[in-house]
């Protein structure tokens, strides 16, 4: 039967196999929903309650306003559910639930019946200062505005129908008379309620209605039209089956091509009106468009009424904006301008939100266990900004660029040098031009008695140029004043360099005539080495060889301007930097991580020394080589002893697939670095999948110089996927350019599975990257305490380990000192000398930093395996070797293969428990743990442990998860999500797999006849034995009912009296 509603809003009638010959001209409360989520974020309103009908309108419409609001940040408090047919104690504990949150916007998705009695109560509890939005059911419930409900309701927001004009229909409600339709009983007593009067004789002396009573002379709901709204989907109802059946009945006339095959107009069936109907499409007279879409709903329009008073005092529902399904996203919602009235008849909008906005300078910092709405507000670290409000991270300004005091913008760092205006300038310069005047005066002295005996003694030539020398000495030190340059960075060295040398050469050359002229024997000899010439020549050479030493530096490696921003993070400034000779200013780089690695390593080498039980009378010793320079020879010296104490990636593959297993994700995504790490990983990882029964949707390549393009189109393949978890063996600084793009499209919600490569790679756990994995999980290396490690790496210093240049870079780093001793003559080197009395201990280091110890550990098992080998080779007795001949090996020439071949039988327990040993491939057992990205109560993400994979253990038995800890999964929730193809066939079914698609997918059909299956995921349906047969849910089998021929029967009874009768 054909039906067109006018005022059936559910979103379930839009399903087409259920309502084939359902229509309507009322929208689906499915764009009201979505409406509704648009409105509150529209003004802001971000954190709000929600208070529904419990039935089929309140429920699906809500649920749907709750998707809605999510996807545009909106976040609910609370979310209560109410019927007429509750107990008063149950709506009293609802409005008890609004009074006491914190959201001040309430969204009412109820119907009529509904709000009038959560009203009552909350005119009882005293329920005012709250906006109301709500949906088209009561915002225009004029009954509402009467009552005493206002003062609660006032300024309330909601979407309803487009008011409309009817032509006509005024006229037509006032011409409405009992006469014209005797028998129509309810025009009969609205007339008789209207008018006070009754049609049939009353003996309580009721006025009896004559008819002749006017409705022009009363004001009534039924001749009011100024408010047309579900009146006016009435009539477009009755106009579009009107054209329905007016297009049956012209089908095939005046040659006009149709779609529908034309019928016996004598036989009109409501089937044939439901076909014309899908394609109707008019205009009404007020200008309103009329037609269906697929689903027979019309086009979502909405009016946005607010509750206002007008100058009598009385509600108007005041149109202030529109919503419009049809048009593109962002235009849908459109204001009017005109202004609205809010809560308690407020002027100003109200502000609902969890937490206040943070302001630039600050950045969000999630709550552990709250909505992303509620949050608090961390300010920007020194050197990083937010220019925005409600920023989730900080971004670090440029190296030449500061934050400002509010840390919401970068400001160039102030620049520094060493200027004449400055104390130490102008004592500089007044010490160098009172040497300089000094030295003059004591040259003009000299001058005006050179040709006394006392100055001729002192050979004048000499003394005059050791003066002269001595002046641009003192006058050298103004060319390390002032802002640096290209010319002056090389002028300040080489000039004092060579003033210097040559008054040294001065110095040197009157000594020696001195010296010489004091051991000459007979005072009248000639002593030809301490003559003029000779002196001359030995001040020209030194001062010569000093000048070729400058310009093959200045050829080589010249002196350059450079802005020195390590030394003073939040300023720059300009040093000369003296270039790069060979030997002299080189520096070992060495990471602090690195670094560390190698302490342990001495650490248990120390260890293993001071132990009397292994390699007793053997002391161990090390040397650490920079090895990166060269990678073949790092591979070759690596591959000369292959054993290692962390596992291989196979192991890691197929305990991430034995994972999504684990947990019953049968329908994942899968991630890689385009790298033999991501390739060999994943493909061990697919294959280990497959056998686990786990399909994977897509498989796809990324790495870090990949055009943004092709990180966008993953991005949108991710986005299109039906998998809810996804595997990612990849590279931590790839993987970060990818979640990058993800939050930039707001791709949440996904359970991403890590491998060891980024699962606890701190450098992407940012704010912006949780909001993408949150609740990540992946396997890491076993986290270790080694107890006496930490307190051997605070005690570390340079001084008790001399010639450590990796450890005096990091003492310099960290204590913003120097070591170098030739820092101390230069004087444009402003760092401070170290003191020695720093300690470690006081500093907050990577190096000292042993709270994630699992590759520390590594390291620590790897040299005590190596000392448990040399152990056994050194324990070994002659003629019961394991090499040729039954020999041993050399003790005073070991080779790398022999302890190699002792390496696979070490067989040790470590001071932490841990036993240690390796397989035929020099493989350690692959022992895991589970981490979980979580956010900790100070807002910092932290991996937490949540569980263990041990492969040595036998099948089912390998994981073990951590009942004291509770794990985090994607969107912040408590329960494992859901990934699969196809949901689970019950007992009573079996899965009929759908062709070009992986195992997973599949259909459910219902067992035959005589068929059953007692188990979920049936492959197929068993037969049932000769003497049972299925039951109605086809789950097991009954014994079929046993029939026979009884007395009891009534053909029974006729059998045994037929022969009787006969006779």
């Amino acid at each position: 039967m054909l039906k067109v509603s006018h005022f059936a809003t559910c979103a379930c009638l839009s399903n087409k196999k259920e309502y084939r010959s359902f229509f309507r001209t009322i929208p689906s409360d499915y764009h009201q929903s979505r409406a509704l989520a648009k409105l509150v974020k529209h003004f802001g309103w971000t954190w709000v309650g929600a208070v529904r009908s419990d039935n089929d309108y309140g429920n699906n419409g809500m649920a749907t306003f709750i998707t809605a609001a999510s996807q545009e940040g909106v976040c609910i408090e609370y979310s209560e559910a109410i019927s007429r047919t509750d107990q008063s104690e149950q709506v009293a504990r609802v409005v008890r639930v609004i009074q006491s949150g914190s959201a001040r916007v309430l969204v009412a998705f109820l119907a009529q019946g509904e709000m009038d009695i959560l009203l009552e109560e909350a005119l009882k509890q005293n329920l005012t200062g709250l906006q109301w939005v709500g949906s088209e059911s009561w915002i225009t419930a004029r009954h509402l505005a009467t009552k005493g409900y206002s003062r609660i309701l006032t300024g309330s927001l909601g979407f309803t129908i487009r008011k409309s004009k009817i032509t006509g229909l005024r006229e037509f409600l006032l011409q409405v008379n009992p006469s014209q339709d005797p028998y129509n009983n309810l025009l009969r007593e609205f007339w008789e309620a209207t008018f006070g009067c009754s049609f049939q004789s009353s003996p309580h002396g009721q006025t009896q209605c004559s008819g002749t009573e006017r409705l022009q002379d009363i004001k009534n709901p039924f001749t009011d039209v100024s408010e047309l709204r579900i009146s006016n989907n009435v009539y477009k109802a009755v106009y579009a089956v009107a054209y329905a059946m007016h297009n049956v009945l012209k089908c095939g006339q005046s040659g006009k091509v149709v779609n529908h095959p034309c019928i016996w107009k004598d036989a009109l069936e409501s089937k044939q009106v439901v076909k014309h109907l899908r394609d109707v499409n008019f205009t009404l007279q007020s200008g309103e468009s009329v037609y269906f879409d697929e689903n027979g709903d019309p086009t979502a329009t909405y009016e946005l009424v607010n509750w206002q008073r007008n100058q009598a005092g009385d509600i108007v529902f005041v149109a202030v904006g529109s919503y419009d399904a049809s048009l593109p996203n962002g235009k849908q919602f459109t204001m009017n301008g005109l202004n609205a009235t809010w809560a308690a008849e407020s002027l100003e909008r109200p502000q609902s939100v969890c937490s206040e906005s943070c302001l630039p300078g600050f950045r969000q910092a999630v709550i552990k266990g709250k909505p992303i709405c509620c949050f608090s507000c961390i300010a920007c670290a020194a050197g990083e900004i937010s220019n925005f409000s409600n920023s989730a991270e900080c971004s670090r300004c440029p190296l030449e660029y500061w934050s400002d005091e509010e840390h919401s913008q970068c400001v160039p760092k102030v620049i520094e040098f060493l200027s004449y205006g400055e104390t130490m300038g102008a004592l500089l310069t007044a010490f160098s031009l009172f040497g300089a005047s000094l030295t003059l005066v004591v040259s003009c002295v000299f001058f005006w008695f050179r040709h006394t005996p006392l100055v001729k003694a002192s050979n004048s030539e000499l003394s005059f140029l050791l003066l002269f020398s001595l002046t641009l000495c003192f006058l050298c030190s103004l060319t390390f004043i002032g802002q640096p340059s290209e010319w002056s960075c090389m002028l300040r060295h080489t000039a004092f360099g060579i003033t210097f040398a040559l008054c040294m050469s001065c110095i040197l050359a009157k000594t020696i005539a001195v010296v010489i002229a004091f051991k000459a024997k007979r005072p009248a000899n000639t002593v030809p080495q301490c003559s003029a010439p000779l002196q001359r020549t030995s001040v020209l050479s030194c001062t010569l060889l000093q000048v070729l030493v400058c310009m093959l530096w200045l050829t080589l490696a010249p002196p350059f301007p450079y802005k020195n921003t390590a030394h003073a993070t939040e300023r720059i400034i300009l040093e000369c930097d003296l270039g790069s000779p060979i030997g002299f200013w080189a520096v070992l780089g060495l990471d602090p991580g690195e670094l560390q690695y190698a302490y342990t390593m001495i650490f248990a080498i120390e260890e293993i020394n001071n132990s009397s039980d292994l390699l007793p009378g053997v002391t161990l010793g090390y040397r650490i080589f920079d090895s990166c320079p060269s990678i073949p020879l790092s591979i070759s010296a690596s591959l000369n002893l292959m054993n290692r104490t962390i596992p291989s990636d196979f192991h890691q593959s197929k305990a991430l697939a034995k994972l999504v297993k684990y947990f019953g994700w049968t329908w994942v995504g899968a991630i890689r670095t385009n790298s033999d790490y991501g390739n060999g990983g994943m493909a061990t990882f697919l294959e280990a999948a497959e056998r686990e029964g786990v399909c994977v949707e897509y498989s796809v390549a990324i790495y870090r110089t990949d055009p943004r393009k092709w990180f966008l189109e993953v991005v949108d393949m991710i986005k299109k996927s039906t998998s809810k978890v996804i595997v990612a063996f990849a590279d931590g600084t790839d993987l970060d350019i990818l979640f990058k793009e993800l939050h930039a499209q707001n791709v949440t919600g996904l359970q991403w599975v890590g491998s060891e490569g980024w699962i606890t790679y701190r450098y992407i756990a940012s704010p912006v990257n949780y909001a993408v994995v949150q609740g990540a999980v992946g396997f890491a290396a076993l986290n270790a305490h080694i107890p006496g490690l930490q307190e051997f790496l605070a005690n570390s210093r340079p001084s008790t380990t001399p010639g450590d240049q990796g450890l005096v870079e990091l003492w310099e780093t960290v204590f913003g000192c120097t070591l170098t001793p030739q820092a101390e003559t230069q004087a444009q080197v402003s760092v401070a000398a170290c003191t020695g009395k720093e300690s470690l201990w006081n500093t907050n280091s990577r190096f000292t930093d042993v709270s994630d110890a699992g590759l520390l550990n590594n390291v620590y098992k790897a040299t005590y395996a190596v000392a448990h080998a040399l152990d056994m080779l050194f324990t070994c007795k002659d003629g019961q070797g394991p090499f040729e001949n039954n020999t041993c090996a050399d003790r005073e020439n070991v080779q790398s293969w022999q302890v190699l071949h002792y390496l696979t039988q070490v067989n040790f327990t470590t001071k932490t428990g841990e036993n240690v040993f390796f397989n035929e491939f020099g493989d350690p057992v692959a022992r895991y743990a589970l981490v979980n990205w979580q956010i900790d109560e100070a807002g910092y993400i932290v991996f937490e442990t949540i569980g263990f994979y041990d492969a040595s253990q036998p099948e089912g038995q390998q994981f073990e998860m951590k009942a004291d800890v509770q794990a985090i999964w994607a969107g912040d929730n408590l329960e494992v999500p859901r990934s699969v193809c196809s949901k689970s066939c019950l007992p009573g079914t079996r899965r009929a797999f759908v062709k070009g698609k992986p195992i997973c997918c599949f259909d459910c059909i219902t067992c035959a006849d005589g068929e059953f299956s007692n188990s979920t995921n049936a492959v197929k349906c068993d037969k049932c034995h000769p003497e049972y047969k299925p039951s109605e849910e086809r789950n097991n089998c009954d014994l079929k009912a046993i029939e026979f021929l009884t007395y009891s029967e009534l053909m029974g009874r006729l059998r045994l009296l037929g022969p009787t009768t006969l006779s």
